[in-house]
């Protein structure tokens, strides 16, 4: 996931581009979410249902593209360059939106009235809000844990466990959990995959974008039609067909002037995805008492919803970026294990001597 400094331009900004993408979908689906829960009804639902093969395969696809290189690490080093940080956001602003979701009960927030107990369960009770962060977090360490082996062995068992999932043929009991073995596959395809999309990248034009993209529309069309949702493998395909639909649109407006909007959104995922709830829960909260007397107009609601919590999300961070360990690792914190890392390293160079 992009942290809040944009990356300078390049040729991989369709990699950002796709981040965007995939960002503006998972707020879309928040704000289509709580708009019906303020009695905004819209068959903006209907869109949301459709689009979960797509949102999240194509957000952990865009965020495992670079994460090969980290297999190389040792385990320490995995741990101070990339889980820690993740871990400690998750915890942190876990237990920020708990501490929210037990002052405003009516928010509708995963609960926070366990307290302590819901931090202490976060790693086997992920939280609803924050849940994607530290899915890249276990994610990495499976990945690392498995680099050894041959790549269809890496692939093949989270394939089935993705399939299993997705047909709720399995069920953990808790849906969050759920969502995080559902997508593993994705993040591991991209880490295996990611240097031969990379390459391909500058290939892809826009006719590329549109046959793919009709296809993943023809084929989700066919599915829906034909009630297949739930056979075994379906939303896997719609899910691969998403992912290239998003790789290859991406590339295409990475292209185009008027869409470096989308790439800069896409440097700054992070602070929006742990920042839109708040915007999206109170704009709804705000157009609940209209519900009733929107008629058409409702339509409108959910779209306008995303755009302003992204907005508010941006400003929010703005000022908040400053804020010592917020976004990233505290000081103190990163000083301890940069100095850690310091120790490890000479005491493995006084082992080869």
């Amino acid at each position: 996931m992009s942290t809040s400094t944009p990356r300078a331009a390049g040729r991989h900004d369709w990699v950002d581009a796709a981040k965007g993408i995939a960002i503006i979908l998972v707020v879309l689906y928040h704000a289509i979410l709580f708009a019906g829960e303020a009695g905004i009804s819209s068959r903006w639902s209907t869109v949301a249902a459709t689009l979960s093969t797509f949102r999240m395969p194509l957000f952990f696809f865009a965020a495992g593209l670079f994460a090969a290189k980290a297999l190389s690490w040792s385990l320490p080093e995995l741990w101070r360059k990339r889980i820690l940080r993740l871990l400690w956001i998750y915890v942190l602003w876990s237990a920020l939106w708990l501490i929210v979701a037990a002052l405003l009960p009516a928010a509708g927030l995963e609960s926070g009235s366990d307290g302590i107990l819901g931090l202490l369960s976060l790693p086997v009770r992920p939280n609803a809000s924050t849940w994607f962060v530290y899915a890249l977090a276990v994610y990495f360490v499976i990945a690392w844990l498995v680099r050894l082996l041959p790549v269809w062995l890496q692939i093949a068992p989270a394939v089935v466990l993705t399939v299993l999932l997705q047909m709720n043929a399995l069920r953990s009991g808790d849906v969050t959990l759920d969502k995080m073995g559902m997508y593993l596959t994705f993040f591991l395809l991209a880490v295996h995959l990611g240097r031969h999309v990379l390459a391909i990248a500058p290939r892809i034009r826009g006719w590329h974008a549109v046959v793919v993209g009709l296809s993943y529309v023809l084929l989700t069309g066919i599915a829906s039609a034909a009630s297949l949702y739930y056979v075994p493998g379906v939303q896997l395909i719609l899910s691969v067909v998403a992912v290239a639909t998003g790789v290859t649109v991406s590339v295409t407006l990475a292209r185009v002037p008027w869409a470096r909007g989308l790439v800069s959104l896409g440097s700054r995922t992070l602070p929006v995805y742990l920042l839109h709830f708040a915007p999206v829960l109170l704009g709804a909260a705000l157009l609940a008492p209209m519900a009733g007397r929107m008629g058409p107009a409702a339509l409108a609601v959910p779209p306008l919803l995303t755009v302003v919590a992204i907005a508010v999300s941006l400003l929010l961070h703005r000022l908040t970026r400053r804020v010592p360990g917020l976004y990233g690792l505290p000081r103190w914190l990163d000083r301890t294990t940069r100095s850690s890392g310091r120790h490890a390293e000479a005491a493995a160079e006084g082992s080869r001597v």
